[in-house]
């Protein structure tokens, strides 16, 4: 759309009806401070979030941080148990590491092994 009112109209009714735009839990806030050719179109958006991801995988791999490979467009999975091996399975490394994450840098993330067969017990 290259009217921003006619977008923000129709951006306020979709929120109501389906999700935000960029549907990742942006506030509004945020998404206008998104730069203007991004906001204008899908495959802005869909450039930007792949951009984004792909530029974490690179730095997380830089730094020596295990992760499932190759990593995802819309998300980052990384291996909590090879980051953590000093914690065994039943002490759930990914639950300590997705609260570790947000407590120390306010970064949201999820645990979603702990139903996995364990590779170590204790």
């Amino acid at each position: 759309m290259n009217d921003d009112k006619v977008f923000q109209s129709v951006s306020n009714e979709l929120i109501l009806r389906e999700g935000f735009v960029s549907y990742g839990g942006l506030p509004g806030a945020i998404w206008t401070q998104w730069p203007r050719p991004v906001r204008r179109s899908r495959r802005g958006i869909l450039a930007y979030r792949l951009n984004q991801t792909a530029y974490l995988a690179a730095k997380l791999k830089e730094n020596g941080i295990p992760m499932i490979e190759p990593p995802g467009g819309h998300a980052i999975y990384i291996d909590a148990g090879a980051l953590l091996p000093h914690l065994m399975h039943g002490e759930f490394p990914g639950q300590s590491l997705a609260v570790e994450m947000y407590l120390e840098g306010a970064i949201r993330g999820c645990e979603i092994g702990s139903s996995c067969s364990p590779t170590r017990t204790g």
